[in-house]
């Protein structure tokens, strides 16, 4: 239904399903269960939900299909650890490190190297041989990963994809040479941040329109700085990734990133 709810009440299609993590996005939720299946409800059915726009005029056609728990068939089997939620896209990593991605695209956001919606979910295939997805981060129209080589835990890569405005990508431009007009403010393939390449990063975070890792050595944030929300004791923008001074020396254990703050 679309009543409000004033008290905890118990989803009774994830009891026994044996929930691990959940993962909330503006309308919509996604439960990944100990069998890696994905639960998903809300949304309104399409888009970052990952299920095709429903067909009206079919007579099996349900208005509330998409306010119950249903699990997401295109991703059965695919043994999925991880999800994250974007403003209107969504990606997910398996345990044996594939990256899938859907829903809405028209800045890149989904790394396929075009500017296609994508309905349901689909593979990625932008990143390089002998590297398997370690952890993600979806933005509002971005997206980050770690990439780790599959023989070594401290060979990791960060890649971004997506709008590149207020430097929230971190790749040190303003826009993407040679592209179409209309088009050069958006990566739509994965890409390298040439500035963590020697960092052993363990986490990624995406705000709205930031980023911040983290690796045992610190933590850098770049993207727009508006609010202070960079950490670096002001409000400039940050193309590259930059170390943030005023945790020097701490043993930071986890990040994430918000709206306007971190």
């Amino acid at each position: 239904d679309i009543s409000n709810a004033e008290a905890f009440c118990v989803i009774p299609k994830t009891q026994g399903a044996g929930i691990c993590s959940v993962t909330t996005g503006f309308d919509l939720v996604f439960a990944i269960t100990e069998d890696h299946d994905i639960l998903v409800w809300g949304g309104g059915g399409c888009g970052p939900m990952g299920n095709s726009e429903p067909d009206r005029d079919d007579p099996q056609y349900n208005e509330h299909h998409f306010m119950d728990c249903n699990r997401q068939d295109r991703l059965v089997g695919e043994e999925i650890a991880e999800v994250s939620i974007g403003a209107s896209h969504a990606i997910a990593r398996s345990k044996g490190g594939d990256l899938f991605v859907w829903g809405f695209n028209k800045a890149g956001q989904l790394g396929l190297g075009n500017f296609e919606r994508q309905d349901t979910p689909e593979v990625c295939s932008g990143i390089p041989n002998g590297f398997s997805v370690f952890q993600l981060s979806a933005g509002e129209n971005h997206s980050c990963i770690i990439a780790k080589q599959k023989e070594s835990d401290d060979a990791t890569r960060v890649y971004t994809w997506g709008h590149c405005a207020d430097g929230r990508l971190g790749l040190g431009v303003r826009e993407r040479i040679g592209a179409t007009p209309g088009e050069q403010y958006f990566f739509p393939a994965p890409t390298l941040i040439d500035e963590l390449f020697k960092e052993p990063i363990r986490e990624v975070a995406c705000g709205r329109a930031h980023s911040v890792a983290r690796s045992p050595n610190g933590v850098w944030t770049w993207g727009h700085g508006g609010g202070g929300r960079l950490g670096h004791g002001d409000q400039r923008d940050q193309y590259k990734p930059k170390y943030v001074e005023a945790l020097r020396g701490m043993v930071v254990l986890q990040v994430c990133a918000a709206t306007w703050h971190t």
